[in-house]
């Protein structure tokens, strides 16, 4: 169920990007954030891209798809409200990321 609600997702990006006449990537980062305590998704956390202004945000089940220029490996930072901001470094080869928050102390 998730995988078909993540290649909708995918899908949907797509078809927005081309319809705004902004340049689509030839590849995508894409995962799940989660709460590191509970492990519940985290709705609305703000994954970007460094180096670039694309910024997507996570639907009510966690996931994200970012876009993404081809190469090697890509840097995201994840922010979310009360919760400490991840950078990741990822390889273009992951699949679906798994990303756990950690809440402020």
């Amino acid at each position: 169920m998730k995988k078909t609600a993540l290649l909708l997702f995918v899908i949907l990006m797509q078809c927005a990007a081309m319809a705004t006449g902004k340049p689509t990537k030839s590849a995508v980062a894409q995962g799940v954030v989660l709460d590191a305590e509970s492990g519940d998704p985290i709705t609305g956390a703000r994954v970007i891209l460094s180096g670039t202004e694309e910024v997507v945000y996570t639907d009510e089940n966690g996931l994200f798809v970012l876009p993404v220029a081809q190469a090697e490996s890509a840097e995201i930072r994840i922010e979310f409200v009360s919760f400490q901001s991840k950078t990741l470094v990822i390889a273009q080869t992951q699949e679906l990321l798994h990303i756990e928050l950690e809440e402020l102390p």
